[in-house]
């Protein structure tokens, strides 16, 4: 990770955040509405598209275009979010991988999460390339291509003074979240249960974006923050001394996939092409490796291609 990354990363958390603040990292991002940016492996735009890969069948309408738009939300590290003005990420650089494949340039289209599915099944991007997990309902509005396997985490403040040591000790918790997430379902069901039990339930609060959730707990907003183990991490990493895991198991995981609106047949052949191409020459786990989140790779792909 680029020293300019981590820079950029501690100015966006600092320890006593104000509300100006926070409204001018989330000014930086863009709008709440759509935006694009079009970018190579690093983000930016380039010169040129680079020459289609026999491996991939490339979509007439994305040929045509020159280009496939990936919808993304840009506020989850490490996944898809902005450096500076351009954006970065695991997932970033899985969707310049892709559309170097097709011999075209990948444009990033940023979409508020809650309205991402509406946003690609109405035609404002080929693919949503975004965390998103595969669960049984997002799998009855769009189709899904697996590329990575992850499951939840909490997030809490250093020395953990809230005791959060398992999943059934967020009883009685204020927890943030991202809404309309894997997690606030997770977290949801898991209220069902309490309940039951007859326990205090999660007293969960919802964010627009991954950042402004976590911020929630920086704030001492909320006693946790439950997310994708994986951005959890990211944030603990990032702020060394701050954060810290309740625990280091994950709980719930399921496949994240890049979802593809089910009428797009064309798309998402080259989708399943492309993730399987990318396993085989090493390329995925490559970009596994640098945003130090090998674990997560396929179960099917972990052992082969590059390290």
């Amino acid at each position: 990770m680029t020293t300019n990354h981590k820079q950029a990363m501690r100015r966006r958390w600092v320890a006593a955040p104000s509300a100006v603040a926070v409204a001018a990292v989330l000014a930086a991002c863009g709008s709440n509405g759509s935006t694009s940016s079009s970018g190579s492996d690093d983000g930016s735009a380039g010169s040129g598209a680079p020459a289609a890969t026999s491996t991939v069948t490339v979509p007439a309408s994305i040929k045509k275009a020159g280009q496939i738009r990936f919808c993304a939300d840009l506020t989850s590290p490490p996944y898809d979010y902005y450096e500076g003005t351009k954006p970065a990420g695991s997932d970033v650089d899985l969707g310049n991988a892709i559309a170097a494949m097709m011999g075209v340039k990948a444009n990033w289209v940023r979409t508020q999460w809650s309205s991402i599915i509406p946003s690609l099944l109405t035609g404002k991007c080929d693919a949503i390339l975004a965390g998103m997990t595969n669960t049984p309902q997002r799998a009855k509005q769009v189709t899904f291509t697996n590329y990575i396997n992850v499951g939840l985490g909490v997030l809490v403040k250093k020395g953990n003074s809230v005791g959060i040591k398992s999943v059934d000790d967020l009883a009685g918790k204020t927890v943030a979240t991202q809404l309309g997430n894997y997690a606030s379902t997770i977290l949801k069901q898991q209220n069902k249960k309490l309940k039951a039990a007859g326990k205090k339930p999660i007293d969960i609060k919802t964010y627009p974006g991954d950042t402004d959730a976590a911020q929630a707990l920086v704030a001492g907003d909320v006693d946790a923050f439950v997310e994708d183990i994986v951005i959890c991490s990211y944030f603990n990493r990032q702020h060394s001394g701050q954060f810290q895991l309740a625990f280091n198991s994950q709980f719930a995981p399921l496949p994240e996939g890049i979802a593809v609106a089910p009428k797009n047949t064309a798309v998402q052949k080259a989708m399943n092409q492309a993730i399987e191409a990318l396993y085989k020459n090493g390329t995925e786990q490559k970009i596994l490796k640098k945003w130090e989140i090998p674990q997560v790779a396929l179960p099917k792909y972990a052992s082969s291609g590059a390290s």
